[in-house]
């Protein structure tokens, strides 16, 4: 990211970074990775973040635009992973903005044994992704519609 330059002036390393972090934070984990637990014990949701760029604007203090912009250097930088879910009609005819789903492009784990990380061989984000959007729509974590039936 040292060598990120973009066209785009208020979208700085800085900024970039901001987001980057912030997605990262707000991303679920599978904490037995991490800890050691068992295969039984572990948590089951997806490692993904999900959240509409407007929201994120309020949080982070910066304009939806630039967020998108920061999303799409992230994305060509191949450090995330982005699904743009679809809009969708309500009931009474209204059209309404899904969250977007964000995930690693890849992922990194502990050995105990070498004390050291490796890159994860069998981390597929595709796969991260489509997981993610079947335990949003499973498990009603959002308040919206997926994908009309």
């Amino acid at each position: 990211m040292k060598s990120y330059k973009s066209q785009y002036k208020p979208l700085t390393n800085s900024i970039v970074l901001l987001v980057l972090s912030y997605i990262r934070l707000g991303m679920w984990r599978r904490t037995y990775q991490y800890t050691g637990e068992s295969e039984k014990t572990k948590k089951d949701k997806p490692e993904i973040f999900n959240k509409q760029y407007s929201e994120m604007s309020s949080d982070i203090g910066i304009s939806s635009r630039l967020v998108s912009r920061c999303v799409d250097a992230l994305e060509d930088m191949g450090i995330i992973a982005v699904k743009h879910m679809p809009r969708f009609k309500d009931e009474t005819g209204q059209w309404h903005t899904e969250d977007t789903i964000f995930t690693n492009k890849y992922r990194y784990l502990y050995d105990t044994r070498t004390r050291k990380h490796k890159l994860d061989s069998d981390y597929d984000y595709e796969k991260e992704i489509q997981y993610g959007i079947k335990f949003l729509q499973e498990r009603k974590y959002s308040s919206k519609k997926f994908y009309q039936d």
